[in-house]
């Protein structure tokens, strides 16, 4: 359980795993963590975003937009 401190109550967190043999035999391992943001799974398998661009972060902060 989680306080958030709000009218919302507390949010169950849950962590996590499991694993599984994909068809071309490799073990696949995934973790993740369930909580008030929503479901995270990370894995290696899993596809990864690429960076934000420099020019983008820069006018993000120019515009006091935390990220």
């Amino acid at each position: 359980m989680k306080n958030l401190g709000g009218v919302e109550g507390p949010v169950v967190v849950k962590t996590g795993s499991y694993s599984f043999v994909a068809p071309n035999g490799e073990t696949v391992h995934t973790s993740y963590v369930a909580d008030e943001f929503g479901f995270h799974p990370t894995g290696s398998h899993m596809p990864v975003a690429p960076p934000m661009p420099v020019e983008l972060v820069e006018a993000y902060r120019k515009a006091g937009v935390a990220l």
